[in-house]
């Protein structure tokens, strides 16, 4: 009998006895996605290096693999100690689970509904739903469950393990999140400036000055008349010599 390799121990144990362990609830026939699989061992501490080439050569193992792949789905063959889905009548009063922060906003109003089986997937645990969530969104919104309003709008809830819990849908009202951001107020208008012309180089403008009587600047004497009708009796004396009078 061939080494049995160490990623094939460990491939039996995620998916043939404790997958609710790794956040993992295979479908009716045992399968989980390839990919949904390397991501929750990529979350695993001396798991993060294993790829698609790994799985494919535990299959060179022929009747020792441990596991077997159709398509996109991994199944362990020996599934005689994977749990099932059991009706669960009195849950714990909350459950967890995450959404990609982009459709809260939706969730919120309109609840959610699962799109494949196993369904939509509940945590015990904050944590748990939060890694689970994070599959899918790297930064997820946290929701509270509330399971007796769950139950009471005739939602099913079934547990899986000992970690988590499945429903097919998440009524709007049974469940809560943080509030809403608030939206951003809307920038206030401005008045535009009046244009000038476009500045040539070494250029600058004036501004014209004010039409009417100019009045004497803060803190300037007034000429006294006198003065003023001697400098213009002197500068017709000079015009009048220019003009040869």
């Amino acid at each position: 009998m061939p080494r049995v390799p160490p990623l094939a121990k460990m491939l039996a144990y995620v998916l043939g006895r404790c997958p609710d362990e790794f956040g993992l609830v295979p479908g009716s026939d045992g399968f989980v996605p390839v990919k949904t699989l390397l991501q929750a061992l990529g979350e695993e501490q001396g798991w993060k290096h294993v790829r698609r080439g790994h799985l494919n050569e535990l299959l060179m193992l022929g009747p020792h693999a441990p596991v077997e792949i159709v398509a996109d789905g991994i199944r362990a063959v020996e599934r005689s100690r994977l749990p099932s889905p059991i009706a669960c009548h009195d849950p714990p009063k909350l459950l967890y689970t995450a959404v990609r922060r982009r459709a809260y906003t939706h969730v919120l109003e309109h609840g959610l509904a699962a799109t494949a089986p196993p369904g939509l997937i509940l945590a015990a645990e904050r944590q748990m739903a939060l890694r689970i969530g994070g599959r899918r969104d790297p930064d997820p919104i946290l929701l509270e469950v509330r399971t007796r309003e769950l139950i009471a709008a005739d939602a099913p809830l079934q547990s899986f393990g000992e970690r988590l819990f499945v429903t097919p849908a998440l009524p709007a009202g049974c469940f809560s999140g943080p509030a809403l951001p608030k939206a951003a107020p809307a920038p206030a208008a401005t008045v535009p400036s009046a244009a000038r012309p476009p500045a040539h180089p070494g250029s600058f403008f004036l501004d014209p000055e004010p039409s009417g009587p100019s009045k004497a600047k803060k803190g300037q004497r007034k000429e006294p008349e006198w003065k003023r009708q001697r400098r213009l009796d002197r500068r017709q004396q000079r015009q009048r010599r220019a003009d040869g009078q």
